[in-house]
């Protein structure tokens, strides 16, 4: 994602700056980055939250600045930007409700004959996790049974000792849907360590190379619905941000911008249009 970032960047002349939490979990972390930032001469910011509300005081600070902010991916909780007058410019994100429920017809044509499914999330209360879960539970045939919904805070491991105590505890499992790649990569390792690859499915939602990779050698199933980097290039520069990421845009003076020198012209995609099944 970040080549996507630097290579529309270069191509648009912008000259960007993209700055990340230390992990997924790191509110704190991605909010001081964003305050920090605030202080600089950026004409446009592009956020990424971990959460709904982390960075709605930058967002606000920014917002009395008159400074335009696009809002990608996870969405800034509306009554909460409200209320401290943080204004965003537009939205640009998957639909995730619809990918959860694209995963779950995946999952039906995996399992014709029916069988028990395992949801793994990412952390308690997240909306992106929620409506990825929420969409695969209302998507899912009657002959499929959701046995049980766990969180793993969108980290790898924890996914692979999560999956692995249902494996014990539920040795006829027939599949597990996980909201995000790398959880669902953790996923996959436990059941290659249970040594019932190809036995247990497992369907999860992105579009890293690793799970791409692990998909053609056969040790994983893609869902459907979410956004590659690819289809990221048009937003406000152009930049996207990863999970927990926020990017800083400024455009360089360019000849024949005359009055809009400085400013990071925002052209904006409809999450329908940005959303592209893989």
């Amino acid at each position: 994602m970040q080549s996507g970032i630097e290579t529309q960047g270069s191509t648009g002349g912008i000259q960007v700056t993209v700055q990340a939490a230390n992990s997924i979990t790191d509110t704190t972390g991605q909010a001081d980055k964003l305050n920090g930032l605030a202080g600089q001469d950026f004409k446009c910011f592009i956020v990424n939250p971990i959460t709904g509300t982390n960075l709605i005081q930058g967002v606000a600070q920014l917002s009395a600045k008159n400074i335009p902010i696009v809002n990608i991916d996870r969405p800034i909780d509306k009554a909460a930007a409200d209320a401290a007058s943080a204004k965003i410019a537009t939205y640009i994100g998957t639909d995730n409700a619809d990918a959860g429920a694209k995963a779950a017809q995946q999952m039906a044509t995996l399992l014709p004959q029916g069988g028990t499914v395992a949801l793994i999330g990412g952390t308690s209360g997240d909306v992106t996790s929620a409506a990825r879960l929420d969409g695969f539970t209302k998507g899912v045939p009657p002959n499929l049974q959701i046995v049980q919904t766990v969180a793993a805070d969108w980290d790898r491991q924890q996914a692979l000792t999560k999956a692995t105590d249902i494996m014990t505890a539920r040795p006829d499992l027939s599949a597990f849907f996980v909201a995000n790649d790398d959880m669902g990569l953790g996923v996959a390792q436990a059941i290659a360590n249970k040594g019932r690859t190809g036995q247990i499915k497992v369907i999860s939602v992105d579009g890293n190379k690793d799970a791409f990779d692990a998909v053609k050698g056969g040790r994983h199933r893609r869902g459907r619905g979410a956004v590659p980097v690819r289809d990221w290039r048009d937003g406000c520069g152009g930049l996207p941000g990863g999970d927990g990421r926020e990017v800083a845009a400024r455009q360089r003076d360019r000849p024949g911008t005359g009055g809009d020198q400085g400013q990071c012209r925002c052209r904006p995609v409809l999450g329908a249009q940005a959303r592209r099944a893989l």
